[in-house]
């Protein structure tokens, strides 16, 4: 029976369960650090080779420019989806069993009819994100645009009030894809416990979960949001990570 859920309280449990699990956070640190390199060094390579000459604007370099971007990530987040769910898989079932963090986190790997599994499951769920995302990213890049060129040619108070009324467009249609997206958060989980499951099958019972809970998921993400801005220092990642997988376990299974 669902019960009555506090965020703060989520953040706790998942705090104490990864305070004496180092060598957990740390394989998820080192997945992040190979993740982000790996990333990070194809758009570096492309940059150079096929966009020597590039310049911020409304060109066709650019606008190619990020539409590569954004491929990548959307490929090397489906890619690294077997490391996620056991990541989930882990969190689910550290306090019951004793696990092997690493036997745990990149077990999936190990089981090649389940990676594909994971790796449909994920692409089932960008699919079903990116109706969403896709206008949301034109939204924001024209909304940006707009506003660097009030602020270019004018001046006064015209700029700031630009520039504050970008940040707040921005932030309010970032919050609106993500209580959007983390509508699918429990699929992961219902994967990691359900690895036979059907993909539409954990995709609808995801969204069942989850139906009616748009504050508690926007509660949850913005009592999480400076964690994540100050990960970005990224040593603080090392906790950052493992705990926003610990409270969204937490949270899954306090819906179920």
């Amino acid at each position: 029976m669902e019960q009555h859920i506090v965020p703060r309280e989520i953040i706790t449990k998942a705090i104490k369960l990864y305070s004496n699990r180092f060598g957990a956070s740390l394989m998820q640190f080192i997945m992040l650090l190979s993740y982000l390199g790996v990333v990070l060094m194809l758009i570096f390579t492309v940059k150079t080779v096929a966009f020597p000459d590039l310049t911020v604007g409304v060109n066709d370099d650019f606008i190619g420019f990020l539409a590569f971007i954004a491929i990548v990530f959307v490929i090397s987040q489906v890619i690294t989806a077997p490391y996620i769910y056991g990541a989930v898989w882990y969190s689910l079932n550290a306090t019951e069993v004793k696990i092997v963090p690493s036997a745990a986190i990149f077990g999936c790997y190990n089981n090649p009819e389940r990676v594909i599994k994971a790796l449909k499951l994920e692409a089932y769920l960008t699919l079903r994100k990116l109706p969403v995302f896709l206008p949301i990213v034109v939204i924001v890049l024209t909304d940006v645009f707009l506003t660097v060129n009030i602020i270019a040619f004018t001046t006064g108070l015209m700029p700031i009030f630009a520039a504050g009324g970008c940040a707040l467009s921005v932030f309010g249609l970032f919050m609106l894809y993500k209580v959007f997206a983390l509508r699918f958060f429990p699929a992961r989980h219902i994967f990691a416990e359900n690895p036979d499951l059907p993909a539409k099958e954990i995709i609808a019972g995801s969204l069942a979960l989850t139906k009616g809970k748009s504050n508690l998921l926007a509660g949850v993400y913005l009592r999480l949001l400076p964690w994540y801005i100050f990960s970005l220092l990224l040593l603080p990642a090392l906790f950052v990570m493992p705990i926003a997988t610990g409270v969204y376990s937490y949270l899954y299974k306090s819906l179920i």
